[in-house]
C-alpha cells in the first residue's frame, strides 16, 4: 500500500517502501492500492495481535487448563449442595475470548450430560425450547435448536465474565462469544456488562473505601449502612438482568433498558468513590503529594462522590479524569453479583496473562506504525523513532503512552496494593495478575494459568510462593519449554507452565503431593504417567527454605537423590554468600585467604581452564598454576 503523490503522512502510517523492498528484497508485490487522503482502510501491522491482546493459546494448553478449573468447581459446589448454573468464570486478561469460549463449551457439555437427572436444567430447556419454537414459527423458519445450544445461551448469561484494557479485544471476545451461542432465529444476548474493558490491575474495593474513611464513617454509621444498602441493591438488580434469557428480541430489550436506566447510574455512582481511591494511588506515583493532599482535603469529598445530580465539581472532574485515562476497574461495581451473600469472589478464574514488564517499551509502541520494527537493528530503529516522531500526533501518542506506563509501573510498586510483589528485578505483569486474582478467588476456588515458569524459580516471584504454599493449595504445576515452538511468536528457549492454585489453606493431615512436570516439549507428554513427578510440600521446604523454589526434575527417580544430598550437609547462609553470582573475586575477597597452608584448597577461576582441548604447553600450565598457588588460598 502506499500514499498518493499529493498526501502527505499525517496520520496512521507504515514506512514500508515498495521500490526499496523490490530492490533489496527483490519481491514482488502481488497487489498496490492507492488510498486518497481522507478515506478509511482497515491495516493489519506485524503487533496487531500484541495490541489487540489477541494472542492464540493453542487448545492442547487451554483445554485441561479448563476441564481442571471447573471439574474442580463443580465437585466443590456438589459437596456444598450448590448448583453449577450459579459458578462464576473469569479471565480478565481475555483477549478476544479464547478462554472464555473454551469454558462456556466445557461447561455446556457437562450441563447436557446432566440433562436427564436434573429436573431445574430440563424445566429451563422446555421453557427456552417453546419460547424459540414460538418466534421460529412466526418467521416461518423451519427449524429446531439442539438443547446444548439452548443451555449455552444460559450459562452465558449466567457464569461467564471477561475483562480486557484493550477496548478492540473486547469487541472480539463478545463477537466470540455471540458467535459460539448463536441460535439461527434469535437475537444476541446481552452480554456487554459481562465482558467489560477496563485495567484488571488498577481498582479498589468496598473495603479500602471504608479504610479510608475510618475515622468519618466510624462517626457516621448511617454512611456505612448507606453504603452497603446501594452495593445490595446493584447485586439485586444484576441478578435480575442476569435471570433475563435474552431468548426473544422483547427480552433483549428489556435487559438494554435494565441496564441503562436502572444499572448504570448506579454504576457510576460507586465506581466514582472506587476510583476516588485509585486516583489518590496514581497521584502519588506521578509523585504530586500536593495534589493528592488537596483533593483529601475537599469539603464534603463523600457527598459530592454520591451526588446523583449532573454537578461536575473541580474534584469530580479530577476522578472522572484519571478514571478514564487509567480504565480503573473495580470488580465489586462491575460484577457484583460475583460478591452477593457468602460468595466473595469467582469460582474459577483462568488465562494466559500478559507477560510483559511493567516498564514502557519501544517495541510495544513503534510497530504500529513501522511494521517490522522489532526485525531492525538499533541504529535503524533510531532513525525509525526519529523520522516518526517528527509527526506531531505519533510524538504526542508516545509521550502519552510513556507518561502512562510510568506511572502505572509506579502504582504497581505500590505495597498496600501488591504486598507480594516487592523483590528486587523489574516487575512483571503476570506476577501482578496473579497477585490480584487470588484476592478475586471465591473460597475454594481455583487460578488456572498459563504463565512463565519462572513463578516457581526466580526471586522476584519468592513472595508469591511464599503465600501460596502457605495460604493455598496447589494440585498441579507443568513446566513446558517452547522448542517445538508450542507459541509460535514466543523465543523457542522460553519456559512456561499450566498451573492451578486453590484457594483454599493446605491441609496439615494432608500428604498429597504437587503433580509436577519439568522440561516438557509436547502437552501430549503430560498423558504419559513417567512424565510426571510427585512432589511434597515438606520437600519444597526442606530443598529450599529460603527461596521456596521447585527443583527443575528430569523424573522422579531425581528426587530422593536430591533429598539425601541435601540432608547430608546442612545449608549454607544467604547471608555469608550470595548464590546468585557464586563466588566472585572482589566482592568476596575477604572469604579468601591468599598464602598456601595446609588443609587449604585452591580456588580455580573458569579462564584457567582451557575450554578446547585437555593438552596445553608445559609453560602455559606451569604459569597458571603459579598463578593460582600464589593469590588464591
Amino acid at each position: 500500500m502506499k500514499a498518493t503523490p499529493d498526501d502527505k503522512p499525517g496520520g496512521h502510517f507504515d514506512a514500508y517502501d515498495p521500490a526499496q523492498i523490490r530492490k533489496e528484497k527483490g519481491f514482488r508485490a502481488w497487489r498496490e492500492i492507492n488510498v486518497k487522503k481522507g478515506d478509511v482502510y482497515l491495516k493489519s501491522a506485524s503487533n496487531s495481535r500484541k495490541t489487540t491482546a489477541s494472542y492464540y493459546t493453542p487448545a492442547s494448553l487451554s483445554q485441561p487448563l479448563v476441564k481442571a478449573g471447573i471439574d474442580h468447581a463443580i465437585a466443590s459446589a456438589g459437596a456444598q449442595g450448590q448448583t453449577f448454573m450459579d459458578l462464576k468464570i473469569l479471565d480478565n486478561a481475555c483477549g478476544s475470548g479464547h478462554f472464555l469460549v473454551e469454558a462456556l463449551g466445557y461447561l455446556t457439555d457437562l450441563a447436557l450430560a446432566r440433562l436427564d437427572t436434573d429436573a431445574d436444567l430440563r424445566q429451563l430447556v422446555a421453557l427456552e425450547s417453546d419460547k424459540i419454537a414460538e418466534q421460529l414459527h412466526f418467521l416461518n423458519l423451519d427449524y429446531i435448536p439442539e438443547d446444548a445450544q439452548i443451555l449455552k445461551r444460559a450459562l452465558l448469561k449466567r457464569c461467564i465474565y471477561g475483562v480486557d484494557l484493550n477496548p478492540f479485544a473486547v469487541e472480539l471476545a463478545r463477537l466470540s462469544l455471540w458467535m459460539d451461542s448463536f441460535i439461527f432465529g434469535t437475537p444476541l444476548s446481552f452480554i456487554e456488562h459481562h465482558v467489560q474493558h477496563g485495567n484488571a490491575l488498577m481498582g479498589a474495593s468496598v473495603k479500602e473505601f471504608i479504610d479510608y474513611k475510618a475515622i468519618e464513617v466510624r462517626q457516621n454509621d448511617f454512611f456505612v449502612d448507606n453504603l452497603s444498602a446501594r452495593f445490595d441493591d446493584l447485586r439485586t438488580v444484576m441478578q435480575e438482568l442476569d435471570a433475563m434469557r435474552d431468548t426473544t428480541a422483547f427480552e433483549v430489550e428489556q435487559s438494554k433498558l435494565l441496564w441503562k436506566n436502572t444499572i448504570a447510574p448506579k454504576l457510576q455512582l460507586l465506581s466514582r468513590a472506587l476510583s476516588f481511591i485509585c486516583t489518590r494511588r496514581a497521584l502519588l506515583a506521578e509523585g504530586d503529594r500536593a495534589a493528592c493532599e488537596a483533593l483529601d482535603k475537599t469539603p464534603d469529598l463523600i457527598s459530592q462522590l454520591f451526588d446523583e445530580t449532573k454537578t461536575k465539581t473541580a474534584a469530580l472532574k479530577q476522578v472522572e479524569g484519571y478514571a478514564q485515562r487509567f480504565h480503573f476497574f473495580h470488580y465489586e461495581v462491575a460484577f457484583p453479583e460475583a460478591f452477593a451473600g457468602d460468595k466473595k469472589g469467582f469460582d474459577i478464574i483462568v488465562g494466559n496473562p500478559p507477560w510483559d514488564k511493567t516498564k514502557f517499551a519501544d517495541t510495544d509502541f513503534f510497530p504500529q506504525y513501522h511494521s517490522n520494527y522489532r526485525s531492525l537493528k538499533n541504529a535503524e530503529k533510531a532513525t525509525v523513532q526519529k523520522r516518526l516522531l517528527e509527526s506531531s500526533h505519533i510524538a504526542s501518542a508516545y509521550q502519552s503512552a510513556l507518561q502512562n506506563k510510568d506511572v502505572a509501573n509506579e502504582y504497581y510498586k505500590d505495597k498496600t496494593v501488591f504486598p507480594l510483589n516487592k523483590g528486587s528485578g523489574d516487575g512483571n505483569l503476570f506476577r501482578l495478575f496473579v497477585e490480584r486474582n487470588l484476592g478475586l478467588l471465591n473460597k475454594g476456588g481455583s487460578l488456572n494459568y498459563v504463565l512463565p515458569s519462572a513463578l516457581m524459580f526466580e526471586e522476584g516471584s519468592m513472595g508469591l510462593r511464599k503465600y501460596i504454599f502457605t495460604h493455598c493449595q496447589m494440585p498441579f504445576f507443568y513446566s513446558f519449554e517452547n522448542n517445538r515452538g508450542i507459541f509460535q511468536d514466543v523465543h523457542r528457549s522460553y519456559k512456561f507452565a499450566l498451573m492451578q492454585v486453590v484457594n483454599s489453606p493446605p491441609d496439615a493431615t494432608s500428604i498429597t503431593p504437587i503433580d509436577t512436570a519439568f522440561y516438557v516439549l509436547d502437552p501430549v507428554a503430560l498423558q504419559q504417567p513417567e512424565t510426571h513427578v510427585a512432589y511434597p510440600l515438606a520437600t519444597v521446604k526442606a530443598l529450599s527454605p529460603e527461596q521456596w523454589a521447585l527443583m527443575e526434575l528430569r523424573d522422579g527417580a531425581d528426587l530422593p537423590i536430591l533429598q539425601k544430598c541435601y540432608a547430608a550437609f546442612s545449608s549454607l547462609s544467604p547471608d555469608w554468600l550470595d548464590f546468585r553470582r557464586e563466588l566472585h573475586m572482589t566482592d568476596d575477597k575477604d572469604l579468601f585467604i591468599e598464602k598456601e597452608a595446609p588443609g587449604l584448597l585452591p580456588l580455580f577461576e573458569g579462564k584457567m581452564i582451557w575450554q578446547y582441548s585437555p593438552v596445553v604447553s608445559q609453560r602455559f600450565s606451569e604459569e597458571r598454576e603459579l598463578i593460582c598457588l600464589e593469590t588464591r588460598f
